[in-house]
């Protein structure tokens, strides 16, 4: 059956597992925000539509970091480690990027960590993304490090279901390399980069118009790929 083309679907998304009252959803790069954004949110049916989020995580991966994590789940390092890990009856993580943000406008600063780990007690996922939020303190050399608990959410994932997002994010990333190159922002000459393109910033900036914008234009063009 031919897929069927939705105009109500999130122009930006990539894919979306739901869990049970969470969902996981991975958001495309924008042009000035050339990032993947996984997001994990917490929601309730019972409350009104429009207000059925309760809580959302979310941490951003460069181009670089979301296609390494791509590589080791199509060469089986992912499952080879998560079968380990059961086996061993460790705590270990399968794989676990840590970051945060300063303080910024009175709040404290926060840490965030992304990390796949085992799913040893469900039978219907093999692996689980998770990501932890709170205050962090930062050390000298700049990190940021848990100043005490960190609150999380979750959603298991089977080994098909993550290769199959991967598959989606490759072809959103090659999609989104070659708009930049065609409309101009990327140039280059063999090695060369001629243009090199906008800062990139460390997170997105808060839309209210979207009717011009080439971040919009961008993802009209290509959302329906994966």
């Amino acid at each position: 059956m031919a897929k069927i083309y939705n105009d109500g679907r999130n122009a930006n998304q990539i894919y979306k597992k739901n869990g049970n009252g969470v969902f996981l959803e991975v958001l495309a790069p924008e042009p000035d925000f050339q990032k993947i954004t996984i997001k994990i949110s917490k929601y309730n049916v019972n409350n009104d539509k429009g207000n059925r989020i309760e809580k959302t995580y979310s941490y951003f991966l460069s181009l670089p970091e979301i296609l390494g994590l791509c590589r080791y789940v199509n060469n089986g390092s992912i499952k080879r480690m998560s079968d380990k890990i059961k086996k061993d009856n460790s705590n270990q993580v399968i794989w676990s990027k840590q970051g945060g943000s300063p303080a910024s406008k009175g709040n404290p600063p926060r840490c965030r960590i992304l990390s796949i780990i085992p799913a040893t007690r469900s039978r219907y996922a093999d692996v689980i993304f998770k990501i932890e939020e709170g205050e962090a303190r930062v050390t000298k050399e700049g990190l940021f490090a848990p100043a005490g608990r960190l609150d999380a959410l979750s959603v298991g994932i089977t080994f098909d279901e993550l290769y199959g997002m991967c598959e989606y994010i490759k072809v959103r990333i090659q999609a989104f390399a070659t708009w930049m190159q065609m409309s101009g922002n990327y140039t280059y000459s063999g090695k060369t980069q001629e243009q090199p393109p906008e800062p990139i910033k460390d997170e997105p900036e808060e839309r209210t118009d979207y009717g011009s914008n080439a971040y919009e234009n961008y993802n009209t063009l290509f959302y329906n790929v994966g």
